[in-house]
């Protein structure tokens, strides 16, 4: 399910198109090493966005939402599950990307070339899923806010019938 997603796409064809441009185009990898060191900075920062996102996720598990959530199937688990795998590939992608800083003189030219897509495919998956990320958690926000308003309407309903009955 990971693999078949609209990020994924979007990584592998630019992921491809990089690799490929890279091969017939040479003087695309004369700037290689900076490429996957801008590749590694962008993942780290990346993570800090995950991480951003994560703690406004679990600000707004609290009280009624999060009893909701938990009784939805998977849970809380699968609520948080899209922000790890995010965080996973923007790890990977910069963990990649300063590998290949580093063995970049070592490798062929072919390499280098399949290096450049591979990283490129990662950094731009990340990047398209920590979109989703964004979306996910506006979307986790309104939802909370929709609840919160129903609770504070069954609140003033609640004293209304006091209030009658007293």
């Amino acid at each position: 399910m990971i693999f078949v997603s609209w990020d994924f796409a979007v990584g592998m064809t630019v992921g491809l198109v990089v690799g490929l441009v890279s091969e017939f185009a040479k003087h695309v990898q004369d700037q290689g090493v900076l490429v996957l060191v801008t590749y590694a900075l962008l993942g780290a920062a990346l993570l800090a966005v995950v991480l951003a996102a994560l703690a406004i996720l679990v600000t707004l598990f609290a009280d009624y939402f999060r009893q909701v959530v938990q009784g939805v199937t998977g849970g809380i688990d699968e609520a948080m599950l899209p922000y790890k795998i995010v965080a996973f590939i923007g790890g990977a992608g910069a963990t990649v990307a300063m590998v290949g800083a580093i063995v970049w003189p070592a490798l062929s030219h072919s390499a280098r070339a399949a290096w450049l897509g591979a990283v490129t495919l990662l950094v731009v998956w990340a990047v398209a899923g920590t979109y989703q990320l964004v979306t996910l958690t506006i979307f986790f926000g309104a939802k909370r806010a929709d609840l919160l308003e129903g609770v504070d309407a069954a609140g003033a309903l609640l004293e209304q019938r006091r209030r009658r009955s007293a």
